[in-house]
């Protein structure tokens, strides 16, 4: 993967047997199979207009997050960058470069789904989507306070989605170069 639109959706396939370029991927169709009964034992009394091939893609649209945004958000946290984010705003004509060494980072989000049918019911479909990325050194270009741009080595990613206790899909990929340069200022 090259792309510099690499998304949580690329990494983690959330329907069955199958991820980009038709390889064989993650959960099984078993672990599947226990959430869409889940889900319909929820359920039970509605008549679903949706069908659950519908379901699936809501959730797959959950996870088209770009990987350069999660790193983005990750490497704001971080008191380093920040301080030389808060020295670039002091200078907003004046471009800084952070180079960062062999580093990771962790993180995880609860996107939400929620289902409604007519005006009475509702249900709230919570997931815990988790995601570590390891990159293999780093540069950061700051100008005016915001990360302009990043010229990276390579990563690996890994990452999982849960609905409860139900492992939906979970990925470890091996080695991903990355773009020579990826803006991610207003244009990930």
């Amino acid at each position: 993967m090259t792309d510099s639109r690499i998304s949580l959706r690329d990494i983690l396939p959330v329907v069955p047997g199958t991820e980009p370029g038709g390889r064989a991927g993650s959960p099984s169709a078993g672990e599947f199979s226990k959430f869409k009964q889940r889900i319909t034992e929820e359920a039970k009394a509605i008549r679903w207009a949706a069908s659950m091939p519908d379901l699936v893609e809501k959730i797959a649209q959950l996870l088209d997050i770009p990987l350069p945004d999660i790193m983005v958000q990750a490497w704001r946290k971080d008191e380093e960058i920040r301080q030389a984010l808060e020295e670039s705003r002091d200078s907003p004509g004046e471009d800084k470069y952070v180079d960062l060494a062999e580093h990771s980072m962790a993180t995880e989000f609860h996107p939400k789904i929620e289902i409604r049918v007519g005006k009475g019911f509702r249900k709230t479909l919570e997931f815990l989507v988790e995601i570590s990325v390891s990159l293999k050194a780093a540069e950061l270009h700051l100008r005016g306070g915001e990360i302009q741009a990043v010229r990276p080595g390579s990563c690996e990613a890994a990452g999982s989605v849960r609905y409860q206790e139900l492992l939906i899909a979970e990925k470890k990929l091996g080695r991903i170069e990355l773009p020579e340069i990826m803006l991610v200022n207003g244009s990930s």
